[in-house]
């Protein structure tokens, strides 16, 4: 097998390119990697209850206000429970008033002509995120009695496109721990930009470019001490780099056959 030193530099130059060739589709496939994880990035984040607020948040991905909700007549909106005498009553920001011990709470449970507090203002936790789709707001209230009863409410927010906002329950199991699902257009997530694989590609590509660069600018001007056009990273390479490109378009456009006459050699 010939040595590489007596290979003609038009096959040195083929080698080049190949070489080339290599890293390109080593730096495509880095980037490629890079984009596919940025989904799984931006998931887990909680939001975070916004202060003197009950009923917004924020998480990386965006915003929650549900003080826009439309009004609705007594205040609250209401979801029937297991039997016809048993209906819940809901505001997730503004308190209202029913009757017994409702007196300016976010959430209410009328059974059989008796009244009980589900959850008050100030008292609210936030879980999950909109991105993960879980979020959720959670209330305790304890009830002042001879015999106290603690109630833990938890109110899934669903998104839905309609803009009239309703209120369901799913169950109370265990007992005093009940749960629901809000409904409404204000928890949806925004429209997702249509930036394509390839876009985030090409700024990628030229973020490394600068980094380059810069870096390599730096590098020979420190390390080296080089000067003026010196300090072009590879500025050997990116001369013959043309030369490069026009050598393995004919490469191709031969068949990949190589020029073997007495003039190369």
């Amino acid at each position: 097998m010939a040595s590489l030193c007596q290979l003609s530099p038009s096959h040195l130059r083929l080698f080049g390119l190949r070489t080339l060739i290599c890293h390109s589709v080593k730096v495509y496939l880095t980037l490629q990697l890079i984009v596919s994880c940025f989904p799984y990035l931006a998931k887990g984040a909680i939001c975070k209850k916004t202060e003197g607020s009950d009923c917004k948040c924020e998480s990386p991905g965006m915003k929650v206000d549900l003080t826009s909700l439309p009004g609705v007549p007594g205040g609250s909106y209401s979801a029937p429970g297991n039997t016809s005498e048993e209906v819940f009553f809901y505001n997730p920001c503004k308190p209202f008033s029913k009757s017994g011990a409702c007196q300016e709470v976010l959430m209410c449970q009328r059974n059989k002509g008796s009244y009980y507090v589900l959850g008050r203002s100030g008292s609210v936790v936030f879980t999950g995120s909109p991105e993960d789709k879980n979020l959720a707001l959670n209330y305790t209230v304890k009830t002042p009695s001879s015999t106290p009863v603690t109630r833990h409410t938890r109110v899934a927010l669903i998104c839905s496109h309609s803009t009239t906002p309703q209120l369901k329950y799913l169950q109370e199991k265990p007992t005093t721990y009940y749960m629901f699902e809000f409904h409404t257009n204000l928890v949806c997530l925004p429209a997702p930009v249509n930036l394509s694989t390839g876009s985030v590609m090409v700024i990628l590509f030229f973020v490394f470019l600068v980094i380059y660069l810069v870096g390599g600018v730096l590098f020979l001007r420190i390390a080296r001490g080089a000067q003026g056009a010196e300090m072009i990273p590879n500025r050997e390479f990116w001369l013959d780099f043309p030369l490069l490109v026009k050598e393995g378009v004919y490469f191709v456009c031969s068949g990949c056959k190589t020029d073997t006459t007495y003039q190369q050699i």
